[in-house]
This record gives structure tokens, sequence and C-alpha cells, in this order.
């Protein structure tokens, strides 16, 4: 094994005397090793606390407790360090619960040696180091999957997960919550006339500009096909529709090329509706906002039209890009602020 940093080692353990013992029994080791003591559980907790070891050897009794309860304790105080249990007592069934408690390795102090430490604790190391990146490769998976291949956003499954997620805690804590339905105008003209590499370079581009427009707390997702949903949390319609209102003038002035030179622009129409005690469920929620991009569509595209108390209206008519008309006839400045027509 090849380590490129020296591992810091807390060594758990009252006794002077067994200390010093396991201090001799890693002087060979002592550039890649270094040891810190502690001499009770506490002391040894607040150490996990301030300060990052690689590795623990836990004496089985201390003063303040159970050696055998560290590696449950580091846990609860939000870190995780590989442990080894030394211990001058028990046997078979010590060694099991030792193992049964998420300990690395359990060693009998009268077994102790030059050649037995150090191996234990390297292989505890590379356990660890195995650990790792097995958890990091299963986090890489679970985020690939999550994604959709062609523009890299979360995918209709993932988005479904946190769209409901958003919804409950809207309804639960009253918390305003604007979900908005893209859909690129006459994309399939794209892909008939420029091939399905170019409609894919539009989807990533309209992508990428959609979700460098949103606050990090805000997510978006690829709906299907040339839709996508952007999901607007701690947000009144009248943000988000103006949110939504500057991506389409965004995407519009944005130039196309395809691959042999030509340019073209492409246009987005967009329909949205805030989540409201009307919405028995987030099917509901999209319904309206299903509706109003519809209404967008048919209405002759490149337009943002909101669901409001079941109404449609177009931003322009709702009064440009300072006004959001409610229910009661009122509107809704760019903050929720009540104005008057």
């Amino acid at each position: 094994m090849i380590f490129t940093r020296p591992f810091q080692v807390l060594a758990v353990e009252d006794s002077d005397t067994d200390f010093e013992r396991i201090r001799q029994l890693l002087e060979a080791e002592a550039r890649q090793l270094r040891l810190t003591r502690a001499t009770d559980l506490k002391a040894a907790v607040q150490l996990c606390s301030e300060k990052a070891f690689d590795l623990c050897l836990v004496d089985y009794q201390l003063p303040d407790g159970r050696g055998i309860e560290f590696a449950e304790q580091v846990k609860q105080a939000g870190r995780t360090v590989p442990c080894i249990l030394v211990t001058g007592l028990g046997g078979e069934s010590l060694a099991a619960e030792a193992f049964r408690r998420g300990f690395y390795d359990y060693l009998p102090k009268h077994e102790l040696s030059r050649a037995v430490l150090p191996r234990s604790i390297w292989n505890a190391l590379e356990r660890a180091r195995m650990l790792r990146e097995i958890e990091e490769a299963t986090r890489r998976i679970s985020e690939l999957s999550a994604r959709d291949k062609v523009t890299g956003l979360w995918n209709r499954h993932r988005l479904d997960e946190r769209l409901a997620e958003e919804f409950t805690r809207s309804q639960r804590y009253k918390v305003p919550v604007t979900i908005g339905i893209c859909d690129l105008d006459h994309f399939k003209q794209i892909n008939d006339s420029f091939g399905h590499a170019c409609g894919d370079s539009v989807l990533r581009t309209a992508a990428e500009l959609m979700k460098t427009a949103l606050r990090q707390t805000d997510f978006i997702g690829r709906y299907g096909g040339e839709e996508f949903c952007l999901v607007f949390t701690n947000t009144d319609l009248a943000d988000a529709a103006l949110c939504c209102e500057r991506i389409r003038q965004r995407i519009e002035a944005e130039k196309q090329a395809t691959d042999k030179g030509e340019t073209f622009s492409i246009t987005v129409s967009f329909g949205l509706s805030q989540c409201g005690s009307q919405h028995g469920s987030v099917e509901a929620l999209i319904s309206d906002a299903d509706r109003a991009l519809y209404a967008a569509k048919n209405q002759g595209r490149n337009q943002v039209y909101l669901c409001v108390g079941g109404s449609l209206f177009p931003l322009v008519q709702a009064g440009g890009p300072n006004s959001v008309p409610e229910p009661d006839g009122g509107s809704l400045g760019a903050h929720g602020q009540e104005t008057t027509n």
C-alpha cells in the first residue's frame, strides 16, 4: 500500500503504561502514523469533533464508560471514524459485539506486538479507503441515474420526487411554491430540418439558459421531449413569472447554429401555476400549469401564461412585467405586494 500523507490516529487509553506500550509498538510507523491521546470518552468525542482523525484505537474500560460505545457516540456527533477495540478483557462474545457495533477490529492487549498492531491499523485504513470509494461510486451512479442523458438536468423520475416534496412542504407550512412548464416552440421542425444532433444541442442550450437563471434553491428537470419543468421554491407566481419572462427573452435572443454553420433562433412558451389550497395533489398543480402552457401555445406561442384561480392570463395582459392578477381581481406586484389597477 502506498500512502501519500501521514495518518492521524487517536488512542483512547486511560492507562499511562498501556498508552506508552502502544506508542512503542508504533515507533517504526511514526512517520506515517501520528498518535494523539485521550484518556476518557468525553475527551475523545470532543477531539473528534475538533479534528479529523483517520482511525481510533479505543480501550474497552475507560473512566467514564465502555469504549465499545465510542463508535456510536462519535457517529451521533456527526463524525465517521474507523475504530479498533483494544482490551485486556473479554473474549469471543465481546469481539462479536464490537464487530456488530461497527468496529473494524478487536485486539486483546496481551496479543499486541510490533507486527499485529500496525497490520490491524493498516488493514483498517485500507478498508476505510475502499468503503469511501464504494460510497462515492454509489453516489455517482445514483446521481447519473437521476439525470437526463441529453441535458444533464434531473430526469422525470427525480423531478417528480422533488416536486412531491416541495408540494408537501408548501401545503404543510403555507410557503409559496410555483411551477412552470416550458415547451420549445416548433421543436419538431428543428429535428426535421437540421437533424436530431442539432435538436439535442438546442435542448442543451435551452436547459443551460434556464438553469443559470434559477437560484440554488430552485430546480429544473426535463419533463419529457422538448418540455421542461421549473420549480420555484419560496416564490410566488409574480416573481416566478418575471423569471420565466427573462428566460424566454434570453432564449429568443440566443443564436443557435447547425453543423453547417447556419444560424437560427428558437422561442419557448411557459405555463405557470402557484401551489394553493385548491390543489389537492401535485397532479392538480401540474394540470393548471399545463392548461396555462396550452393557452400560451394556442394563442401564438413565445409567451408566458398564468393560471390564477382557474382562470388563464398572458403575462402581458396581466400588466406586463410588473403585475400578476389574483383571483379577487386585484394584482400582485413583482414581490407579492398588492397593487391597484
